[in-house]
C-alpha cells in the first residue's frame, strides 16, 4: 500500500501546486482587468483641471481680442501722427509698496531656488559616498 500511496501523494502534490499557480494568474488577470477598467473610466471623465484652465484660456482670449478692438478704434490716422510728434512720456513710478513687493518676491524665489540647489547637491554627494563606500561599511551620524 505505501508504494501505491507515493505516486498518488506526488500527484496530489503537484495538482495543489498547479492550482496555486492557476490562483496567482487569475488574481493578476483581475488586478490588471481591474487597471484597465480604471483607466478607461478616467479617460472618460475629463479632468477638472483641465475644465478649468480651457475656462481660464477662454476668458484670456476673450480679454485680448476685446483689447486688440479698442486698440484698432483708436489707431486713426490723426491719433498715429500726434503719437509720433509728441514725446513720450516715461513710465509711472512705482510706489514704494509695489517696489517693497517685488524685491520680497525676488529674494523668496532666490531663497527657494538657493534652497533646492543645496538639497539636491546634498542628496548627490551623499548618494555617491554610499556608491564608494564598501557595502558593509556605514557611517553614523
Amino acid at each position: 500500500m505505501n508504494d501505491s500511496e507515493e505516486p498518488r501523494q506526488l500527484l496530489e502534490l503537484r495538482a495543489t501546486q498547479a492550482r496555486r499557480r492557476l490562483q496567482d494568474r487569475l488574481a493578476r488577470l483581475n488586478e490588471r482587468r481591474q487597471r484597465v477598467v480604471d483607466t478607461a473610466r478616467a479617460a472618460v471623465h475629463p479632468p477638472t483641471t483641465l475644465i478649468v484652465a480651457a475656462a481660464v484660456g477662454l476668458a484670456a482670449l476673450l480679454l485680448v481680442a476685446k483689447r486688440v478692438r479698442a486698440r484698432r478704434r483708436e489707431q486713426t490716422a490723426l491719433a498715429r501722427l500726434g503719437r509720433l510728434l509728441t514725446p513720450p512720456q516715461p513710465p509711472p513710478e512705482k510706489s514704494f509698496i509695489v517696489r517693497g513687493l517685488e524685491r520680497a518676491g525676488t529674494s523668496l524665489v532666490a531663497l527657494g531656488a538657493q534652497r533646492l540647489a543645496r538639497q539636491g547637491l546634498d542628496n548627490w554627494l551623499e548618494a555617491e559616498e554610499q556608491r564608494r563606500r564598501p557595502s558593509g561599511f556605514r557611517l553614523t551620524p
